[in-house]
C-alpha cells in the first residue's frame, strides 16, 4: 500500500504538499491537487486510520461493556 512519501516521490514534490492537498487547510493549486488525487487513485493510496486518529484525537470507535455476553438479554 502506498504512503504519502511514495506519492510525493512519484510526482516529484514534497510530502508536505501532498498532505496539504488531502487536508485542504492550506493553499495547493487545483492542477496539483488533481495530479495528486489521480496518482493516489492509481497507486491505491489509503490514509492510515491510526495516524489520522492520533493527529485528530478522534477514533470514531464506540465501546460497549457488557458484564456477561452469554446472557440472552444482552444479545438482543
Amino acid at each position: 500500500m502506498a504512503t504519502i512519501k511514495d506519492l510525493a516521490k512519484n510526482i516529484g514534490i514534497s510530502d508536505v504538499k501532498v498532505s496539504r492537498a488531502f487536508t485542504g487547510k492550506t493553499y495547493v493549486s487545483s492542477e496539483l491537487k488533481e495530479q495528486i488525487f489521480r496518482e493516489a487513485k492509481d497507486m491505491d493510496y489509503r490514509p492510515n486510520l491510526l495516524a489520522v486518529a492520533l493527529r485528530t484525537n478522534k477514533t470514531n470507535i464506540i465501546a460497549l461493556i457488557v458484564p456477561n455476553i452469554s446472557n440472552p438479554i444482552y444479545l438482543e
